[in-house]
Formats: structure tokens, sequence, C-alpha cells
């Protein structure tokens, strides 16, 4: 099996980044906001439709796409289309949020992926769980003292 990102000559996180910016692109062409949860799963369910033997992917493939979509926003941030991807935040804290979260957490690690899913994805305890392949009980805790910890310090 040649998965979609080797049939490309591309690593993972490059195809991913390639692949969301096209579907921004699409937003920006249709002038719509998409909800950047909505463009992540998709593009990822859309791959396993195709290849379900890279269902065992999904917490590289959420990990990587959350950082990509954040540089993406970035970038169009930059040049004034961060509207384009609407986080699960309200838009008045996206820059905030995600500048705490690089500052709180500056060598990444598990807590900044479970951030990233549950503040700017949206997600909730049982399907972060289920994509970072962790028992619901330690995402809950860990959850709790990322709670706690971060409406202390934002």
């Amino acid at each position: 099996m040649q998965t979609p990102w080797n049939q490309n000559g591309l690593n993972l996180k490059t195809w991913i980044a390639r692949e969301l910016a096209s579907l921004v692109s699409l937003n920006s062409i249709q002038k719509a906001r998409g909800r950047a949860s909505s463009m992540v799963h998709h593009l990822f369910l859309s791959t396993v439709t195709r290849f379900p033997e890279l269902w065992s992917i999904r917490r590289d493939y959420y990990t990587h796409a959350t950082h990509e979509l954040i540089e993406i926003w970035k970038l169009l941030r930059r040049d004034g289309g961060g509207d384009l991807i609407a986080f699960a935040c309200p838009p008045d804290e996206v820059v905030a949020l995600i500048h705490h979260l690089e500052v709180a957490f500056p060598a990444g690690g598990l807590l900044l992926h479970l951030a990233r899913l549950k503040y700017l994805l949206g997600l909730g305890e049982v399907e972060i769980a289920e994509i970072m392949d962790l028992p619901e009980r330690s995402v809950r805790r860990q959850l709790a003292l990322l709670s706690k910890e971060f409406l202390q310090s934002h």
C-alpha cells in the first residue's frame, strides 16, 4: 500500500499541510468560514475511507493537523484572512488562546495536543481519548488539570 502522501513524494506532515491549505482555499473561493474541526475531520475521514488501514495513524494525523491548521491560520491572519477558519473558541479569543498555548507548552507534548483538541477543535473527552488512544479517565483527569491551570493563567 502506498499512502496518499507517499504517492505525492511527501511526508505525512507536509501532505496534511497541503491538503488543509487546499480546503481553506476552497472556503476562500466560496467566501465561507470553515470550522476547524470539520476541515480536520473531513480530511482524515476521506483519507481512511480510501485507505482503511490508515485508521491507526489518527493520533499522529490529528496532532499534525491541529498544528498545521494553526500555522495556516497565522499566515491568513497576517494577510487579513484569518476569519476563514473558525475555531471552537470565540473569534475574539483565538489570538490570545493560541499565544497562551505556545507559551505554556513551548516543547509540545501531550498536554498541548489535548488543549488544541479541546479548546481549538472543540472535541469532547471521549473523542479525544479515542483519537489519542488513551483511556477516557486519563483524558478526563488531564483535561481537568489543564482547565484549572488554563483558566487561572488565561
